[in-house]
């Protein structure tokens, strides 16, 4: 495990190179992993943004996010086990929810498990929202998806979030 007071982990996009560590936490994080190719059609995509977490040359966290017209949809956020309640994941959000900002976008929404409960309070502590369920949309094993949503001009998810939009740039208040 790192020690973030003496090595903070830094982002940057994610490369090929990245790839059999993200599969590794991949694995070690989701009962349905995806596949390797499917990472490697989201690196060669131009309207996704692939962006991992490095502690040295470790990958120890990654996130993916589609922009699709004025939305950011969160894809797939994960950090390695033995790295997780270091702020790993926050730091990786924000950097999705800020390129949206810059990208325009006035939306982001995502699916999780709904048993996810460390997940759903990450997201709802940047003001997430849930807006629906999609019944029976995981599978191994089969569970409900909660749906939640972020008005990002707003800074809220149809509720207060403390979250501020400046330039194009949204932060946590």
């Amino acid at each position: 495990m790192i020690d973030p007071a003496a090595e903070p982990c830094r982002l940057q996009p994610m490369q090929d190179d990245h790839l059999d560590r993200i599969c590794r936490i991949e694995e070690a994080s989701f009962s349905n992993p995806w596949p390797r190719e499917s990472f490697l059609g989201d690196l060669r995509s131009s309207h996704a943004r692939c962006t991992v977490a490095l502690a040295g040359k470790l990958v120890i966290g990654y996130a993916i996010g589609w922009f699709v017209l004025d939305e950011l949809h969160v894809l797939n956020l994960a950090v390695d086990p033995e790295h997780r309640r270091l702020g790993i994941g926050r730091e990786l959000l924000q950097d999705l929810l800020a390129a949206a900002g810059r990208r325009g976008c006035r939306y982001a929404a995502l699916e999780l498990r709904s048993s996810n409960v460390q997940a759903s309070r990450l997201y709802e502590e940047f003001g997430f929202k849930p807006v629906a369920v999609r019944k029976r949309y995981y599978r191994h094993p089969t569970e409900d998806a909660l749906v939640m949503w972020l008005d990002l001009e707003s800074g809220t998810g149809y509720g207060s979030s403390g979250l501020e939009v400046t330039d194009g740039v949204v932060s946590k208040s």
